[in-house]
């Protein structure tokens, strides 16, 4: 599309806000202004030289599962069962990616019930132990006998390969572990050809921290909300963003959709202050109206579909934006990048239509997530596998930034090019910060890294 004389290259602001609270720019957006994305569940039709998207799958809040628990819980494992079958036809070699976490675990363990030779599997596998899942993969290729391939990767590996993985995006991503991703499925593709994935769970089983937190929150404020929001209102002038009072009192006048957004921002706790530190003033006042820490009235359509459930609401939220524009992006782009195709039987629509249909606390409770999956699979898995904390697929940045790995990529970050949208002082102030311990700066660092590469190859409009 850049090609075409017609099309301008020109930041969107709204986008580029975007991108620093959430990592990514969901659609419609992108980070060019004039361009956009189809939204997830739709497709396009141009008729007559008019242009309209139009959905050809929705989920619809009023479907109510009528079961027990118990029958609930049954009928996920046929439904998963079924998923998986499907997806294992094939007339190429074909594997899975096994994490060590209950969802790949989950496809990875059916995979071999269903199949009559060894499944190949793939892990892969860090020097820091506090990203290493590998024993707990282990654990599961061991009990149902797979073929298993552990990767173990090195930082210069991934130093070796940030800018081509960074760059097949088009634009700012701020997820770094769009980097194993693509590692791992290029290891994976010296094997096979098609690899099964366990994207999807944590949306639709509530596997995510902010589901438990939502749930938290709410009780804490169901306490005090009816009195406490009013005088919330009148407070807020009198106390600033950084106390833990002016938070407290923002928050209690924050819609949950809100209160959600402010959590996942990365320069929470307060945003606009922080952008206003980063930003260089002329990139702050462009930004103009899309500052402030609340959701759009796209995301509160989005959110309000489940008005009456706040935490399916989010989870809505996420199926409809994270899960597409996050996570399936990562993944769908760093897998093709190395010719593998990926498919996610959680991602069958049949199982998304069960998963909603479901009371949210048969999923998310204050104390337990993920409850009826793991109702439904827990005997196909090893006891701490179903017990251990969620670690997410993440890499060592933190440390690499402290360790000096990633300095060879300092001077894009600061290059003159990003002098015109960022403070340069702020930015040295985070990697002292980083260096000396005193605060992980890791995920911002990365955020400004994958900018600064993608600024490179933008050639944007003045």
């Amino acid at each position: 599309m850049l090609q075409h004389p017609s099309v301008p290259r020109q930041l969107d602001w709204e986008a580029f806000r975007e991108y620093f609270s959430s990592n990514y720019i969901s659609a419609p957006r992108t980070i060019y202004r004039g361009i956009h994305k189809l939204l997830p569940g739709h497709y396009a039709v141009l008729e007559g030289g008019q242009f309209r998207q139009e959905p050809f799958w929705t989920l619809d809040p009023n479907q109510k599962y009528a079961g027990s628990y118990q029958e609930a819980a049954a009928e996920c494992r046929r439904m998963l069962e079924d998923a998986v079958r499907i997806r294992m036809r094939s007339d190429v070699p074909l594997g899975g990616f096994l994490s060590g976490g209950i969802d790949s675990s989950a496809v990875v363990s059916l995979m071999a019930s269903m199949s009559n030779r060894p499944v190949r599997s793939f892990t892969i596998t860090f020097g820091e132990s506090d990203f290493d899942e590998s024993r707990f993969a282990r654990l599961v290729a061991d009990r149902w006998h797979t073929d298993h391939v552990e990767i173990a990767l090195t930082p210069n590996e991934f130093l070796d390969h940030v800018q081509t993985v960074l760059g097949d995006f088009d634009e700012p991503f701020g997820d770094s572990s769009a980097l194993p991703t693509y590692l791992v499925s290029r290891v994976t593709r010296q094997h096979v050809t098609v690899a099964l994935s366990g994207d999807g769970a944590d949306e639709l089983f509530g596997g995510y921290w902010a589901y438990q937190s939502a749930l938290n929150m709410q009780a804490k404020l169901r306490r005090v909300e009816r009195w406490a929001r009013p005088l919330a209102g009148l407070g807020i002038p009198f106390t600033s963003r950084r106390s833990k009072v002016g938070r407290w009192l923002r928050l209690l006048r924050m819609s949950p959709e809100d209160r959600y957004l402010w959590g996942l921002d990365l320069f929470h706790p307060q945003p606009r202050a922080r952008l206003e530190e980063l930003f260089s003033p002329a990139a702050f006042a462009a930004t103009g109206a899309h500052m402030e820490a609340e959701a759009s009235a796209g995301q509160r359509n989005l959110f309000s579909r489940f008005l009456a459930d706040p935490v399916k609401g989010l989870q809505y939220r996420d199926v409809m934006r994270y899960l597409p524009d996050d996570i399936l992006a990562k993944v769908d782009r760093m897998s093709m990048l190395a010719s593998l195709e990926t498919r996610a039987p959680f991602l069958d629509h049949r199982l998304i239509e069960f998963a909603f249909s479901l009371p949210s606390e048969w999923h998310v409770t204050r104390d337990d997530t993920k409850r009826l999956l793991k109702s439904a699979i827990g005997d196909l898995l090893p006891p701490s596998i179903l017990t251990r904390s969620k670690m997410g697929f993440a890499v060592p940045v933190r440390h690499w930034f402290r360790s000096g790995v990633l300095h060879p990529f300092y001077e894009r970050i600061f290059s003159a090019p990003m002098a015109q949208y960022f403070r340069m002082d702020t930015i040295e102030q985070y990697v002292k910060q980083h260096k000396t311990g005193k605060v992980d700066h890791s995920g911002k660092l990365w955020q400004l890294l994958a900018f600064s590469l993608w600024l490179e190859q933008s050639g944007l409009s003045s």
